[in-house]
């Protein structure tokens, strides 16, 4: 397992291994002196926290010991195989496939597809555009996209989304009802933000 992967999910687990048996049990004791447990909303919300953090130690741990299977010593130097890193090379175009495009081509083919389903529905005059939102689990991550490693990186990301979102529209026939800047905002931000400002009541 490389050593980065190791000692990032090995940070998550320590942080949450001290959440759940130091700081959930006292909130879990102070909710619980408070009375009536039924209409507790801070007991619950402890519960509810205590059962996620116990899930996701679960996921965290069970990665941990499938990543420590793969040896990386083990990569074969002469062929492609579990691990290895390539280079893609376009015989038709004869130039090598530049890999961060391709990831970028991907994300946006998958957004395109999101809207062009949506408007092909007719979802009560929905505008998909404004229902998009970007989220992000990088612990996850064996290999992550090029321009964006973590995310302290999602700006970088941002930014080549807007550079390529008009070519990549037009290659697919898809009109963009506003500027790739103000869609960028929307996707990393304002949808999410007024999404959360309409139903989280």
């Amino acid at each position: 397992m490389p050593e980065h992967i190791r000692k990032k999910l090995q940070e998550e687990i320590e942080v949450l291994e001290h959440e759940l048996q130091h700081e959930l049990p006292k909130e879990l004791k102070k909710a619980v002196a408070m009375g009536d447990l039924s209409e507790n909303a801070e007991y619950h919300m402890a519960k509810q926290r205590q059962e996620f953090v116990r899930a996701r130690l679960g996921q965290l741990k069970k990665r941990m010991g499938d990543l420590s299977l793969i040896n990386l010593s083990n990569i074969p130097k002469d062929k492609a195989g579990l691990g290895s890193r390539v280079k893609v090379y376009d015989m038709s175009k004869e130039e090598e496939i530049d890999r961060r495009e391709e990831h970028l081509n991907y994300f946006v083919n998958q957004l395109f597809h999101i809207v062009l389903v949506t408007e092909a529905a007719r979802l009560d005059n929905i505008d998909p555009w404004e229902h998009i939102c970007i989220g992000s689990d990088f612990d996850g991550f064996i290999r992550t996209i090029d321009c964006c490693k973590d995310a302290s990186e999602l700006s970088n990301f941002a930014d080549e989304l807007m550079k390529q979102l008009p070519k990549l529209a037009k290659d697919s026939g898809l009109r963009l009802r506003k500027s790739p800047q103000e869609l960028i905002e929307n996707i990393f931000f304002n949808n999410c933000f007024n999404i959360i400002s309409k139903y989280a009541r």
